[in-house]
């Protein structure tokens, strides 16, 4: 319910995430919902990095910074649009992957 649901993806979650690393992602998120696939993507990037040596045994927990990204979940990135009248625009771009320039200066002026 908190990284999505692509089936690839929740396997490698299933093998690396503990249960600690769930609350503590949930705790760091901002409303409710799911986080987006670059976030769930970066934070089982990072924690396979830290489960998994390297080559000759290199240690990347030694060389990670403590992350402190918070999450904003789906809903409020869903009122956040229905609230600035950008829900049609969202669909009509998820519809059409391919603007012009024009229309992205458009968008990006109006998020």
């Amino acid at each position: 319910m908190l990284i999505g649901q692509h089936p690839v993806f929740n396997k490698l979650a299933e093998r690396y995430f503990t249960l600690e690393d769930l609350f503590a992602i949930r705790g760091r998120l901002i409303g409710a919902g799911r986080i987006g696939g670059k976030a769930a993507g970066m934070l089982l990037a990072r924690r396979i990095l830290l489960t998994e040596k390297g080559e000759n045994g290199f240690d990347f927990a030694e060389r990670l910074e403590d992350h402190d990204s918070f999450y904003i979940g789906s809903d409020v990135f869903f009122t956040f649009l229905v609230n600035n009248d950008l829900f049609r625009l969202r669909l009509q771009l998820t519809r059409n992957s391919v603007i012009s320039h024009e229309e992205f200066q458009e968008v990006e002026q109006r998020f």
